[in-house]
């Protein structure tokens, strides 16, 4: 179920850039982008070249019961075309919650889980959680018989602002895999 509605928002969220930014041309024809930043995504011993940051500002959110505490932005990088945001063999997907209201942090943040934590936990702590979605039937677009990777530990530093991000990041998988790599670029922000 985690799968269907982790896969549900990816799509959505890469769907609405998709659709602004062909609203966009559709009034000022551009010459397609290839890329808006550039990095690596290292898993299982394989190199994926990311050249797309797409990224939602959710605003102030709750970890938790009780009052809001925390402010949520959430993280796709992947290679996609930033013009299309198709033909993706992987996207890294990392749900980010800033310690306080008043709008997104960058910083040092630490992986939780989302469904079994204790809110003393996460507390004035910046944490995140997140999957990696892998082509697993290598035919160039993610969908639903590829690859989920739940993260289940590690680290996630960014730096930057606007929409200008570094994002590295040393993961660990459920399976005790890892992920590691960075990502710097002109991060999209997806529309509402």
């Amino acid at each position: 179920m985690k799968k269907l509605l982790s896969l549900a928002l990816i799509f959505c969220l890469l769907a609405s850039v998709s659709v602004s930014c062909k609203e966009e041309e559709e009034d000022t024809p551009a010459p397609a982008e290839t890329s808006n930043g550039s990095g690596t995504v290292v898993y299982n011993g394989k190199t994926f070249q990311a050249k797309t940051g797409v990224y939602e500002d959710k605003g102030a959110t709750s970890l938790g019961d009780g009052d809001h505490s925390h402010y949520n932005y959430a993280f796709n990088i992947t290679d996609a075309s930033p013009s299309t945001l198709t033909r993706m063999t992987f996207n890294l997907y990392l749900e980010m919650f800033s310690a306080g209201t008043s709008g997104f942090r960058t910083g040092t943040f630490e992986w939780f889980h989302p469904f079994e934590f204790e809110q003393e936990e996460v507390q004035n702590t910046n944490s995140f959680w997140g999957d990696l979605y892998v082509d697993g039937n290598n035919d160039g677009v993610l969908g639903m018989g590829d690859d989920m990777h739940e993260i289940w530990g590690g680290q996630v530093t960014v730096s930057g602002s606007g929409t200008d991000y570094t994002i590295s990041y040393n993961l660990t998988l459920e399976d005790g895999k890892t992920i590691t790599g960075s990502f710097t670029g002109k991060f999209i922000k997806a529309e509402d």
